[in-house]
């Protein structure tokens, strides 16, 4: 049977790179209309990943009112791979990142950035961080805010 009013939340896992650590943060939630009897809908949010490492995200479709069982109404998948979004050049795409300290040790963060295209090149502003244990440092573009997630 088909459904009306249909909430969608999407999550993604705290912090990045760490796994599916059961720390799930709502992104965004929307509401769907209608979803015909064996049909589907096609929805999306604009969602900006804090790192450019291995994250997770989770879409959640919230029950009905006489759902037998609400064990199929979610997805989830690993994000391996980022790509920026397109600018003209010359203009640069600047990208925030987070470096994360998953041990619970102070620890020495070496950043490498690699499979950049030929033609390209990347600005950092550092080779290497000391974290505190469990800490995030999120590195912004110059003159940049916290990206809203």
């Amino acid at each position: 049977m088909g459904a009306k009013d249909v909430r969608v939340t999407f999550y993604t896992v705290e912090p990045p790179n760490i796994g599916d650590n059961g720390n799930w943060a709502p992104i965004q939630t929307k509401v769907l209309p209608s979803i015909n009897a064996n049909g589907y809908v096609d929805t999306y949010i604009n969602w900006v990943p804090v790192v450019g490492l291995p994250t997770a995200i989770k879409v959640w479709i919230n029950p009905k009112p006489g759902e037998v069982t609400a064990g199929n109404n979610f997805s989830q998948e690993n994000v391996l791979k980022f790509e920026a979004s397109t600018a003209s050049l010359p203009k640069p795409v600047i990208v925030p990142v987070a470096v994360c300290n998953p041990l619970e040790r102070r620890a020495q963060a070496i950043i490498e950035v690699t499979g950049v295209p030929k033609g390209f090149t990347v600005q950092f502003p550092h080779r290497w961080v000391w974290l505190h244990p469990l800490q995030r440092k999120l590195f912004l573009p110059i003159g940049g805010t916290k990206p809203g997630l």
